[in-house]
């Protein structure tokens, strides 16, 4: 509905509004998709949704910081996309 401007990472969307807007504590969740929604992000269609929010402007920059490093460590995606449990996506 709003774009693929949240296509922030390879094949993930990263859906998340200001704090301001209800955030009660830092806090992520993972959504992996059986398929994958196309957009006309370079990224390529979302097979992840990686919602998330904060309590107040830093909170939130916080969680935005640390999930952006995540996603970039080498295979990430790849191993979120490949794991075979919640287990292993929360070992991930």
């Amino acid at each position: 509905e709003l774009g693929s401007f949240i296509v922030m990472a390879p094949f993930t969307a990263l859906p998340h509004a200001a704090p301001e807007q209800g955030g009660i504590r830092p806090a992520a969740a993972l959504l992996r998709l059986k398929g994958e929604i196309p957009t006309e992000s370079k990224n390529g269609p979302v097979r992840l949704i990686l919602g998330f929010c904060g309590s107040d402007g830093n909170s939130h920059m916080q969680v935005l910081s640390q999930i952006a490093a995540e996603l970039s460590r080498p295979g990430c995606i790849e191993a979120l996309l490949q794991a075979d449990s919640a287990d292993a996506i929360l070992s991930i």
